[in-house]
């Protein structure tokens, strides 16, 4: 059920490389460790689930990950580089919990906002059309309404779209469902793996729900803390059929999900 990481170089196909990872922050005139020791490989096109108790750096590792914090230690690299690279590329799209949708933009309009801030596309396929992700994700016909006018399960797609804009390699997404319905929630899981084997982007998905976790990640880093570590990386990918699915109720599945609540319960003691 584990995969341990290779000890030496990045595997090849790696869309992202950690060896002996430190993440924190500036604090005075040192620094405040918050994740230390991270070996991590994750294969172009994987789907990640990271799973951990609060505080343990889940959505610090993300940041890391995007370029947004510069690591304590260690090494990373994405795709192939420093994270400064892919960002600069835009290779990295990034989905928050909170849709933050600009209230004063159509849907359209808010799916459309990359086109109009930052640069460096020298070289990348041209945008997706915004049709075209107004179809893949289920709002054909939504495009001129008001985020006001939207549930909150379309606000999630309309940022999922404008993220998915630049057609980035890697996409982050930080507890996007959390504050979602279980219904809602589900029907979502199963249009992201729907859109995860359509496009072939690479997914780090951080979420407090153990099911969530197990459903959709092909594999799943469990995060302890005091002090935040890899706990295990649990390989899901003999469990999944060939588009990543998997029966929720199926008892491998649900045997599953008891390991992963063993480990955030061991995780989480101090």
């Amino acid at each position: 059920m584990t995969v341990a990481p290779d000890s030496g170089n990045a595997i090849s196909g790696s869309a992202i490389s950690a060896r002996g990872l430190a993440i924190g922050y500036s604090h005075g005139a040192g620094a405040l460790p918050v994740l230390d020791g991270v070996d991590l490989d994750v294969p172009a096109g994987g789907f990640l689930t990271i799973l951990g108790p609060s505080g343990c750096g889940k959505s610090t590792l993300l940041r890391v990950v995007a370029d947004l914090l510069a690591p304590l230690a260690g090494a990373i690299t994405v795709l192939g580089g420093p994270p400064a690279q892919a960002r600069a590329r835009r290779d990295i799209g990034f989905v928050f919990q909170d849709s933050t949708l600009l209230p004063w933009r159509d849907v359209r309009g808010n799916i459309e906002l990359p086109l109009l801030v930052g640069g460096g596309r020298r070289n990348r396929p041209e945008p997706m059309a915004t049709d075209e992700l107004l179809a893949l994700l289920g709002l054909a016909g939504l495009a001129e309404r008001m985020p006001d006018q939207l549930s909150g399960g379309q606000r999630q797609r309309v940022a999922i779209a404008r993220a998915l804009l630049s057609r980035p390699r890697i996409l982050l997404m930080d507890e996007p469902f959390g504050a979602l319905d279980e219904i809602t929630r589900d029907r979502l899981n199963d249009e992201m793996l729907a859109l995860w084997r359509r496009t072939g982007t690479t997914i780090l998905f951080v979420t407090h729900s153990i099911a969530e976790a197990a459903y959709l990640g092909q594999q799943v880093l469990v995060l302890a803390a005091h002090p935040g570590r890899v706990q295990e990386i649990v390989d899901l990918r003999p469990l999944k059929d060939s588009d990543g699915r998997c029966d929720r109720d199926a008892p491998e599945i649900v045997a599953v999900a008891a390991h992963l609540r063993r480990l955030l319960a061991a995780g989480s003691a101090r």
